[in-house]
Order: structure tokens, then sequence, then C-alpha cells
């Protein structure tokens, strides 16, 4: 379960975009969580990904997600992660974040962003 979100991570932070989108089920369903501007509610599909990375890339110079914790959950994986990123205007951003995946087959058919790892806690079901 896990495995794909490696991948994902370790494909965004080379910034390959098709790799990235590889990763995700061609019907995937990608809900963000709503706290960066330019950014839509909910992507879908590969051609979801790829306009959430055109979307997202818009306003960042660089950006890296570091994995720190992962909890396998059934049918569903949580991973919360430290965003660092450098804005186009030279502003530093560094950010706790998760998502919340559910994982088919090897790829991620749902995948729910968290602006905080206490929230998103809280949505798996393992407190905040």
């Amino acid at each position: 379960m896990i495995e794909p979100l490696d991948r994902l991570y370790d494909a965004w932070n080379r910034r390959e975009l098709e790799h990235v989108a590889e990763i995700f089920h061609p019907d995937a369903e990608f809900r963000t969580s709503g706290d960066y501007p330019g950014v839509a509610a909910v992507y879908r599909g590969h051609d979801g990904v790829r306009a959430f990375w055109r979307d997202f890339n818009e306003i960042w110079e660089d950006l890296r997600i570091e994995p720190h914790r992962y909890e396998e959950l059934g049918d569903r994986a949580l991973v919360l992660w430290r965003f660092s990123g450098t804005g186009r205007g030279g502003i530093v951003v560094e950010r706790d974040g998760a998502h919340l995946a559910r994982v088919e087959d090897g790829l991620i058919v749902d995948l729910q962003a968290y602006g905080s790892w206490p929230r998103a806690l809280a949505a798996a079901g393992l407190g905040g």
C-alpha cells in the first residue's frame, strides 16, 4: 500500500510529471487541502493530475515533500510529510501536510490532502 506513495514523492521531488501521473489510476480523484491559492478543490484522472501539477507549480520556484510517518489503515494509507518550497516571489515556506490515500492494484485511486498533521490524524481516526 505504501509503495505507490513512495514513488509519488520521489517523482514529485524530481519534478517528473509523467511519472507522477502514472502512479494514479486513470479514474483517480485527488482532493486538495484548500490551503493554496489558484488550486482547485478536486482533480480527477490523469488529466486532473497534470492540471494540478500545472496549477500548483505556477506559484513555486522549487518544492519538496519529505515523508515523516506512514500508517497503513486497512484499505487506506496515511502519510505525514513536510513541505518546503520557495515561491516565485522568493518567499520560503515550510509546513506540515499529509495525504490519506486509497490504493488498488498498485495505483492511487483516491488521495485527500490535509494542511496539518492533526487534521489528517483525526480524519484517519488516529486522534489529532
